[in-house]
């Protein structure tokens, strides 16, 4: 766990309550029913880690905004219509980190070779296609191809929403610049098989930045339990559960259940995507003690502390909490 001092008041959704965590995992967990508050906590939590000396990029759920495929002049046009003005690179990232977009990330690829190699690779394995970013009249215009043939597109014009969201994701993933990332629902216009592939590389870069430079602190706003990928208990430190009206929980002291139950893997298979692993391992919480909730408990309405409600349990009673229920560190009934 690393150490980092967040203190938040939101008295618009929490009245007079705080929330107060000392201890981090490396990739964090941030999750809740609809309207409990998870993006307007998350700004919080970036301010107070920039404030901690972390560099740190947020995109937003809302990042692919400008990378529409038609303009709907009525209700607004996009300004990228032309692509990206090399002239206003500058001025683009700047706008694209304080709005949490993920268009700038075009400009990372025709920056860094390095990053641009990664992301090539990545097309013609999984995709067979290939991507050029093309100077046209002063405008930067990510273009596509099938390695099998057929004309050359536009990205943003033709190109579907989940490849868009997948290169501009490990774009930012593969980039040095921040040690510090939120993904707001890193799950949108993602198969499941692309959510898990996407879960494992971050894991790649998952760590300590202050041990490691190479390393990132990774926090998952989420609602799909393809990113709930919990390996062992200590990992269960690492998810907050945002509440209605109530500062998010977590579990802060996990007691004496270390030696009585485990997360026991299981393998499930599903569609096979060429480049990608076909099995993924997600989680049931595994005691003696019959009708202990699986994996649906992370995301099930009554069955889960995740969603607001339930209990954790072990074989011999509840789930062990260091402070009282529906305050942090606790469970709610």
């Amino acid at each position: 766990m690393i150490n980092i001092p967040i203190e938040i008041q939101l008295p618009i959704l929490w009245k007079e309550e705080g929330f107060t965590k000392n201890s981090w995992g490396e990739i964090n967990l941030i999750v809740g029913p609809n309207g409990t508050g998870k993006s307007l906590f998350s700004e919080q939590l970036k301010a107070q880690l920039i404030s901690n000396g972390y560099k740190v990029r947020l995109l937003n759920a809302e990042r692919l905004s400008g990378l529409e495929k038609q303009n709907y002049s009525y209700y607004g046009s996009s300004g990228l219509n032309e692509g990206l003005n090399i002239s206003h690179f500058p001025q683009l990232k700047t706008q694209g980190e304080s709005f949490g977009l993920s268009s700038s990330a075009f400009i990372t690829l025709k920056e860094r070779l390095d990053i641009r190699v990664k992301i090539e690779a990545l097309l013609s394995d999984i995709f067979d296609k290939t991507i050029r970013l093309v100077e046209e009249g002063g405008f930067l215009k990510p273009k596509i191809q099938n390695n099998n043939g057929g004309d050359e597109y536009g990205l943003k014009e033709q190109e579907c929403h989940g490849l868009k969201e997948l290169i501009t994701l490990l774009t930012f993933l593969y980039d040095d610049s921040n040690n510090c990332l939120f993904f707001d629902e890193p799950e949108l216009h993602l198969h499941p098989q692309f959510q898990s592939f996407f879960l494992s590389e971050i894991r790649k870069f998952s760590g300590n930045p202050k041990d490691n430079p190479s390393q990132k602190v990774f926090f998952i706003i989420t609602h799909s339990p393809y990113f709930l990928d919990l390996k062992n208990l200590d990992d269960l430190k690492s998810v907050l559960v945002c509440h209605y009206n109530a500062p998010p929980s977590f579990v802060d002291n996990i007691g004496g259940c270390q030696d009585r139950c485990h997360l026991k893997p299981k393998k499930v298979k599903l569609l096979s995507l060429p480049g990608v692993s076909g099995w993924r391992r997600p989680f049931s919480l595994d005691s003696t003690r019959p009708g202990v909730p699986g994996s649906s408990f992370v995301f099930g309405r009554a069955s889960g502390w995740v969603a607001g409600a339930g209990r954790f349990h072990r074989p011999d009673g509840d789930w062990p909490g260091s402070v009282p229920p529906g305050r942090n560190g606790g469970h709610q009934e």
